[in-house]
């Protein structure tokens, strides 16, 4: 998984094996805001994914609307 912007590139993380909804949540919480504090991105950042199915699990729904601010 990997985050990127016009300023740059945040972390990048790899995952061997299947990411499933519960794996892909634990590297939100690890990556998101490190990644746009490092960027300089915070407090303002836009959050953009796809319809893909751990993306639009409940877990990845919730933890994104409590801890992001602005999505797509």
């Amino acid at each position: 998984m990997r985050c990127m912007s016009a300023d740059g590139v945040g972390n990048m993380e790899y995952n061997h094996g299947i990411m499933n909804k519960t794996v892909y949540n634990k590297i939100l919480k690890k990556n998101v805001k490190q990644s746009a504090e490092k960027l300089g991105m915070l407090p303002l950042f836009i959050f953009q994914e796809d319809n893909d199915s751990k993306h639009i699990a409940e877990i990845s729904k919730l933890w994104i609307i409590w801890n992001v601010p602005h999505q797509l």
